[in-house]
């Protein structure tokens, strides 16, 4: 029967669909399974199907892609996003028996025929369809709408810096609330900016997890909303896959030194991807959509995390993150006080003859160094883990001794006030600041070098090393590491900067990487509750994913975490 199959003469594999069915609770045989499909000959055009040792019967099959924008009715594919595949957008790669195993079976509740044919529509959509993106993790709203070719056709953000600026940090409730205003807003202005209406969509991406719970599902309950109302699939999005992703998006703005429009660098399967952010710190190795395994992760706190704490003892501005504030005034510290010290000393040295330019500075950058230094985090372990709890530690004893005042009755250092007038000691603040980015670069430096080097270690050969993430905007990060890449021979690939914090335009695109394989679940009901409860009310169910790991450990990477606790934690997106 198989050799029948395969004898056919219009079978082509352009894209490829796979579909799990146990054996157990089968309601029709194999050939019965096969003369079905040989029945569909007027409806879909290509067929392959392969049967998996009595265990699993696959399918796949492609139709031909529509030349015009038709939305499909009744959408039905309901499917997990604890789902791994290697296929990218436009090639299938096939994968393991066993990791197909695991995944087609977490993947699909339904082996009906017809849903096999409603994931051919979601998956032939026409480049042309617009995707709608949702993100609310934390405290940004973002909204974007992107074409299933990649182009970004609309974007919009409102920013919460004001409101949380004067705490020092985000607060859960007031972004919640904010979250809540904005929301509506900001789906009709990406509307508009795109010009089409909600009935134009073919789908709505929104970020269901990792993230805070209140916030999350403020976006999850307007995407079911707007699901029911155009009848179209939704795609549940985890929030560091869409930043892990976004790399693959065209910046066709990008310009160059020059100021003539050039062509950006898009990420292609498999690469190394760093994604740094105010709660995230982790090395993966990326094989495909949904296939990630984490190389290295933060043991303690996040380097956004530690950018802002430093920034605020050191009483710089930290409203939307204090990272921008200390990367420059480590680099006036750089530039006003070591380069000045650097010229000085290329004037007074005497140079041999046989001295090459770089081996003279060299010795020059040995000579004038920054008074102020710290620990290297971890340099003895040889894993691809991040800490940087100690280095904080280290941050705040330099700040308390060259900053602080001594108190009279414990005779201890303090911290000197964060109401800071931007002059006061400025060159200590500056030097201590250039000392602390110093150190931390250095710490990414070395777990990406040995993270490229396990990925080459395991046989693969990876195209390209993506950073993403708020923290990935750091000029200085993105210099240090581009070098690294460049030694083991491959590009380095950084999202547009706007692209690099929370925003909708990651969500959209993720959703479009999901769509192309009829990752989605089905429309929402106007039955259900989603759709008949207010977006506000509470009592209507929605299924987050707050705490939610990317992928599953490598061997080589440590598992214990200290600062993770271990209650609701999702099962890795890879499972």
């Amino acid at each position: 029967m198989l050799k029948q199959l395969f004898a056919l003469k219009n079978i082509s594999m352009q894209t490829s669909i796979t579909i799990a069915r146990s054996t157990s609770g089968s309601r029709c045989s194999t050939s019965q399974r096969i003369k079905r499909l040989f029945a569909l000959k007027n409806t879909t055009e290509n067929y392959l199907v392969v049967m998996n040792d009595h265990r699993r019967r696959l399918c796949a099959a492609s139709s031909k892609q529509s030349k015009t924008k038709k939305k499909s009715d009744g959408y039905f594919c309901s499917s997990s996003l604890n789902s791994s595949s290697s296929s990218t957008t436009t090639t299938t790669t096939t994968m393991s028996e066993e990791s197909q195993r695991a995944s087609l079976s977490e993947s699909y509740s339904s082996t009906d025929l017809k849903d096999c044919l409603e994931r051919e529509k979601i998956m032939a959509l026409p480049e042309n369809a617009l995707i709608l993106g949702i993100e609310t993790s934390c405290d940004d709203t973002g909204c974007a709408i992107v074409t299933k070719s990649g182009k970004v056709i609309s974007q919009s953000l409102k920013s919460q810096v004001s409101i949380h600026e004067k705490w020092g940090g985000v607060v859960p409730t007031l972004a919640q609330e904010a979250h809540k205003n904005a929301i509506d807003d900001c789906v009709k202005e990406a509307l508009d900016l795109a010009r089409c209406k909600i009935e134009d969509l073919s789908a709505v991406a929104v970020t269901v997890g990792p993230g805070l719970a209140m916030c999350l599902r403020v976006g999850v309950r307007k995407a079911q909303k707007i699901s029911a109302m155009a009848g179209i699939p939704i795609v549940p999005v985890h929030h560091m896959e869409a930043h892990c992703l976004v790399a693959r998006v065209k910046d066709d703005e990008k310009e160059n030194e020059g100021g003539s429009a050039r062509a950006e660098e898009v990420a292609k399967f498999p690469f190394v991807a760093l994604l740094v952010s105010g709660g995230h710190n982790v090395l993966l190795k990326v094989e495909g959509v949904g296939k990630y395994t984490i190389l290295g992760q933060t043991l303690d706190d996040a380097i956004g995390e530690a950018y802002d704490k430093t920034a605020r003892i050191l009483g710089l501005p930290v409203g939307g993150g204090g990272g921008p504030a200390l990367e420059a005034l480590a680099k006036e510290y750089e530039i006003d006080v070591l380069e000045k010290l650097r010229e000085k000393a290329r004037a007074e040295i005497e140079r041999d003859d046989d001295v090459t330019d770089e081996i003279f500075e060299k010795i020059v950058q040995k000579k004038v160094k920054n008074p102020i230094k710290f620990t290297v985090p971890l340099k003895q372990r040889k894993t691809c883990d991040f800490s940087f709890a100690g280095l904080k530690t280290n941050v705040r004893m330099a700040i308390e001794k060259n900053l602080g005042t001594i108190d009279e009755q414990t005779k201890q250092f303090v911290l000197p006030s964060e109401d800071w007038d931007g002059i006061e000691n400025r060159e200590m603040r500056a030097s201590i600041a250039h000392a602390f980015q110093d150190a931390a670069v250095k710490h990414l430096e070395d777990r990406v070098d040995r993270a490229i080097r396990w990925v080459k270690d395991d046989g693969l050969e990876p195209t390209c090393l993506v950073v993403a993430g708020g923290v990935a905007a750091n000029q200085k990060i993105r210099k240090s590491l581009s070098r690294i890449a460049e030694s083991h021979s491959i590009i380095t690939v950084f999202p547009k900067p706007a692209w690099c914090t929370d925003n909708g335009v990651m969500v959209a695109w993720a959703g479009v990487e999901r769509l192309n394989l009829g990752l989605c679940e089905k429309p929402v009901s106007k039955s259900s509750d989603a759709w008949i409860k207010s977006e506000h009310d509470r009592d209507c169910d929605v299924h987050l994913k707050p705490r939610w790991p990317l992928g599953d450990l490598d061997v080589r990477a440590t598992s214990d975490v200290r600062s993770m606790k271990v209650a609701k934690i999702s099962l890795p997106l890879s499972n």
